[in-house]
């Protein structure tokens, strides 16, 4: 599946993580927005910046004040094709990266999203 979104809008956005591995499907969201000092969500678009492009800012804070970026805003570029990668990091060493290897710690969640702007 892929994501549509029309180019040049800003979407406000939340990440729900829902654990479809056990019966019934129970949603893990809680517990992380719970740990958000343990925690950070990072975007990353491919490509970076025009046609097909999500740029990710206003992301959401943790008790102490760092970055946490479970909600936040979206902004498309132009329409095109691209993909956005989610990832969520489990005691990241630097909260004010943007890429999950700047980000250290451990990843606990990466998914890779289609993205179709039109």
């Amino acid at each position: 599946d892929s994501v549509l979104l029309a180019p040049h809008k800003t979407y406000n956005v939340e990440v729900q993580l829902l654990n479809e591995k056990t019966s019934p499907t129970t949603d893990e969201t809680v517990e992380v927005k719970n740990e958000n000092t343990e925690h950070l969500f990072l975007y990353q678009s491919s490509p970076a910046t025009g046609a097909g492009s999500v740029a990710f800012s206003d992301g959401s804070k943790d008790d102490k004040g760092n970055a946490f970026n479970q909600t936040g805003k979206f902004k498309t570029d132009a329409a095109g094709n691209g993909t956005l990668t989610v990832t969520l990091k489990h005691q990241p060493t630097n909260k004010a990266a943007t890429t999950p290897d700047a980000a250290g710690g451990e990843t606990d969640v990466e998914a890779v999203l289609n993205v179709k702007l039109q």
